[in-house]
């Protein structure tokens, strides 16, 4: 009866609700045993709260607290688990409001794991209002009250804790209370296990630059016959053990881990990105490893061929970035012909590979060739929905237009994209949307037109979510050109 995993929607959460009630209230036919019929207590008061039956949510509560005899503390942490989990549910239906009665009712609750769960479920409804400080503090507090605990007998809450930890890049406070935890079972390997939580802890390390004491830590898994060959918990986590490779000056390693990861490839668009980005790690510190990998990938026959498109793919970005146009040019055209051989060519990922050529092409001058490529690329997206890289590909022809003096054609152009972004498209978008409204300043600028490039950015720069790195990038970019030009 797990609140968070209730995916099929509110018939079957009613039908839960009506199995458990008819524990809840047995009769003599019904011989429940007391952990049972504890149980049915508290699946009955999380559906009353996912229903907003506040009231009858409130008497089942109050029931299992009437069932507490003096022999059977553990009706307390039933108590408590169905009050907090009652909270999650109406959270599910007014995140606004559940938020409220965690902060007004907190402090009832005396087990640090049940407090920890509560300031963690908070931090996930202020994230869900877009309250991100008050969000991030409550997850700090979470891991405050898990420091408490002296001996943690179950992985769920803290491995979840360790999740939201990841996401809001607090690296050091996932290294610091990992050693503080201590768990009954280490490194067993059970969903949510001490294992995962270890990856977490590695990959903070990494990005730390903590490059030795992360190497331990993957040694201690590694030496556990259980946890060497488990699956990564974090689609990121490979990129990390890679990283690592790389940070320790370690090559072989890090070329045979990036071969593992190719091998053990997917076709998810995270995936895809995840691999570029090791990719280009490796190659950045051993320029002359990329073709290693290139030779071993073109020789062996299980690897598909829309994995050696992304790969060439891959190495035209880290030749661009280079400045190495030339070389770029001939990779996106070697990807080119890989995702060629696929029946369905058109990927979202492959967009990113018109995008890089066309860049190059117009460094290297060639702007009727750099033109063609984005019109194959714009022909290949033409029934597809609305994504990031189509609307990255469409700045690129912008960026093209005034390249060639056609400054008016290039705000409009901007202007086109700008109004076919949604607000949806915006937030789940933010780096492109940035970029476009940046270039749109700028190319009002480039035209002279310094009243509308004000007026744009007064327009649209409150709607750039300012705590992505690109987007304060962005806004200071904006406001050293607005004031230059003034």
């Amino acid at each position: 009866a797990d609140i968070m995993n209730w995916q099929k929607g509110d018939k079957s959460i009613r039908a839960l609700q009506t199995a458990a009630l008819a524990v809840w209230t047995s009769s003599d036919i019904i011989k429940p045993t007391k952990a049972e019929f504890i149980y049915a207590g508290e699946v009955v008061a999380i559906t009353q709260a996912y229903f907003n039956e506040q009231n009858d949510c409130q008497a089942t509560l109050a029931q299992l607290l009437n069932i507490k005899t003096n022999k059977q503390p553990h009706v307390v942490n039933a108590v408590e688990d169905a009050s907090s989990c009652s909270i999650i549910a109406f959270g599910l239906r007014n995140p606004q409001r559940a938020a409220e009665i965690i902060t007004s009712n907190i402090e009832k609750f005396q087990d640090p794991e049940c407090r920890a769960l509560l300031f963690e479920v908070r931090s996930m409804l202020f994230s869900n209002t877009n309250q991100k400080d008050r969000a991030r503090d409550s997850l700090l507090a979470a891991t405050n009250e898990l420091a408490k605990i002296k001996e943690l007998k179950q992985w769920t809450i803290p491995h979840s804790i360790f999740v939201r930890l990841e996401e809001f890049q607090l690296r050091q406070e996932a290294v610091d209370l990992y050693h503080k935890l201590k768990f009954k079972q280490p490194l067993e390997y059970c969903g949510g296990g001490e294992a995962e939580i270890i990856q977490v802890v590695i990959q903070a390390l990494v990005e730390l630059g903590k490059f030795q004491e992360a190497e331990q830590y993957l040694k201690r898994l590694d030496s556990n016959q259980d946890c060497k060959n488990l699956p990564p918990f974090f689609p990121s986590y490979p990129v990390a053990k890679i990283s690592l490779a790389v940070g320790l000056n370690d090559k072989d390693a890090a070329l045979r881990r990036l071969r593992e990861y190719i091998l053990g490839w997917s076709q998810d668009i995270p995936f895809l990105y995840l691999l570029n980005q090791a990719e280009t790690v490796v190659w950045n510190k051993f320029p002359d490893s990329h073709l290693k990998t290139i030779e071993w990938l073109e020789q062996n026959k299980k690897i598909p061929p829309l994995h050696i498109a992304e790969v060439y793919a891959a190495l035209g970005h880290t030749l661009r970035t280079e400045q190495r146009y030339t070389e770029s040019v001939k990779a996106y055209e070697s990807s080119h012909q890989y995702f060629n051989k696929e029946k369905d060519q058109y990927r979202p990922g492959r967009l990113n590979v018109y995008i890089g050529q066309s860049e190059s092409l117009c460094q290297l001058g060639k702007l009727d060739e750099a033109e063609s490529a984005i019109n194959q690329g714009l022909k290949s997206a033409d029934k597809q929905p609305a994504n990031a890289e189509l609307f990255a590909l469409k700045l690129c022809y912008s960026r093209l237009l005034r390249r060639r003096g056609h400054l008016d054609e290039a705000i409009t152009s901007d202007r086109q994209i700008e109004k076919s972004m949604s607000p949806d498209l915006r937030k789940e978008n933010p780096d492109v949307y940035a970029s476009l409204v940046e270039q749109l300043v700028d190319d009002y600028l480039q035209a002279g037109k310094l009243e509308e490039a004000r007026d744009t950015a007064k327009r649209l720069l409150p709607m750039i979510d300012s705590q992505n790195e690109r987007c304060r990038q962005a806004k200071e970019n904006i406001a050293k050109m607005l004031k230059t030009k003034s």
